[in-house]
């Protein structure tokens, strides 16, 4: 149990720095505008879009609606 938890803080942080990391990167992009506004944001957009509809269909391991998702499967 132990471990998991160890894992799951590792995982945390990493995605943090890397998070950082995208953030600092793309803050002193120089980028046109309209590639801006046309392909990065949409993308961003899109991937933050298809994140919470994988955590709320349930289908994100450890979160409450995975449990509740697979009690409701097993009853």
């Amino acid at each position: 149990m132990a471990i998991l938890k160890q894992k799951k803080i590792l995982l945390t942080g990493l995605l943090a720095i890397a998070g950082g990391a995208y953030f600092s990167a793309y803050s002193s992009l120089d980028s046109h505008f309209l590639l801006s506004v046309w392909v990065v944001l949409p993308l961003q957009v899109g991937a933050c879009l298809y994140l919470l509809y994988v955590y709320w269909s349930g289908q994100v391991k450890g979160t409450s609606r995975y449990q509740k998702q697979r009690r409701e499967n097993d009853s």
